[in-house]
């Protein structure tokens, strides 16, 4: 039972270590989003708080915390180690003059952290940017356990300086601004590396789709979702968007790996014409989905242009049903639920080779081509995978979001 009372008494000792959490996945979201609701230098926004989810501010909180944790538990132990070194080293110097020049010490390498930060930023690496900074975290953990370890030790001449407090109160200032900053900069670095990630074909990016009311289209890095806001980095403007949910018609997620530029498919050059069997399938598609009437003979000729495994995965085996009521369904459903004079059209890429599955048969091959479909207001990037066991006739195996660029 004295133990339990032990726990508990311990326990509401911690009472601001919930704030403390916040406070800090506040600092660390903001940092992360702000800078990029600029394009120029990422400080002019500083002071804008971004009114993201207090789901990012807990979980961030958290996991910075953990980091700042650990470090404060080894510089605790390096302190315990070197810092009686140290400062023994130290006290060798004048004593008017040694808190200030102890003090003069520990700044500068606080300057030094901060000094460093620009070239941090620009570092392009996949480490976790939590473990990037983590060494900072000790090295500041390290200097204030020090900075206090000296003051402990050399307590009794201190008493008689009229001037340390000021000192003391000197570093305290900048030690906490510093800290402030880093945790700001921490979540700077760990959102451009998504950036970056976007940029360099890395896999596995949350894309979002958002349609306002206005029908204006954005392609965004999605940063988050919230009761009252959708965040993301606008890939064609390099800007963050905060969008109100209320003025947003229609938003699609998706995830998808980001690809190189890609040439346009022209069907009048020669080089290119033996090509014309590999996109047929797509025209087909397009012109029976953008046909304003489609008959029994229509539709038959539609789903023979997909392969029985596209058919049984996106249609639930719809080429089963009755031609009659199939054509019948088509006829009353609109592509996207667009108004079909909304599309401007669509452009596709050169045909690129794509290796065999493992259990395909050795003469199956597969073809990509890279569609841009074109509405009024809004784009939609599309990969199209094509199945053939002759190269001859080609039929559609898969239809997937993405995101790619034509070469200029």
């Amino acid at each position: 039972m004295l133990i339990i009372q032990k726990f508990f008494a311990y326990i509401q000792k911690l009472w601001y270590a919930p704030f403390t959490i916040f406070l800090i996945g506040f600092i660390y979201v903001q940092g992360a989003f702000s800078p990029f609701l600029s394009e120029g230098f990422f400080f002019n926004k500083i002071l804008y708080v971004t009114p993201a989810s207090y789901y990012l501010y807990i979980t961030n909180g958290i996991m910075i915390s953990a980091c700042i944790t650990v470090s404060l538990i080894l510089g605790h132990i390096f302190v315990s180690l070197l810092g009686v070194i140290i400062i023994n080293q130290i006290n060798k110097i004048n004593i008017k003059w040694r808190l200030m020049c102890f003090t003069a010490l520990c700044l500068a390498v606080l300057f030094i952290i901060l000094f460093f930060q620009p070239f941090i930023l620009k570092w392009n690496t996949s480490i976790d940017a939590r473990l990037v900074y983590s060494p900072i975290y000790f090295l500041l953990c390290f200097v204030s356990f020090l900075f206090f370890q000296f003051i402990q030790i050399n307590r009794l001449f201190l008493q008689r300086q009229i001037e340390h407090p000021i000192w003391i109160l000197y570093f305290c200032v900048i030690a906490i601004i510093v800290f402030v900053t880093i945790v700001y900069l921490n979540g700077l670095f760990s959102q451009g590396q998504i950036v970056n990630a976007y940029r360099q074909d890395k896999s596995g990016l949350q894309l979002m789709n958002v349609t306002s009311e206005d029908n204006r289209q954005f392609r965004l890095l999605r940063f988050d979702i919230n009761t009252n806001f959708i965040i993301g980095y606008d890939i064609t403007v390099k800007k963050m968007q905060i969008i109100p949910k209320d003025k947003v018609k229609s938003i699609e997620t998706f995830k998808t790996n980001y690809q190189q530029n890609k040439s346009k498919y022209d069907p009048t050059t020669p080089h290119y014409a033996g090509e014309k069997q590999i996109i047929a399938p797509i025209d087909a598609f397009y012109k029976y989905r953008m046909a304003k009437h489609k008959d029994k003979q229509d539709t038959k000729q539609y789903l023979s242009n997909f392969t029985t495994g596209y058919t049984y995965n996106n249609m639930n085996g719809i080429t089963g049903i009755s031609s009659n009521i199939l054509t019948s369904k088509m006829n009353h459903e609109n592509y996207r639920d667009k108004n079909i004079s909304e599309f401007y059209g669509y452009v596709c890429s050169t045909p690129e080779t794509e290796q065999s599955q493992k259990d395909d048969a050795p003469n199956v091959n597969y073809r990509k081509v890279y569609v841009k479909e074109v509405w009024l207001g809004q784009t939609y990037d599309l990969a199209f995978t094509l199945k053939s066991s002759d190269k001859q006739k080609w039929q559609i195996d898969r239809i997937e979001e993405t995101s790619f660029s034509f070469n200029q």
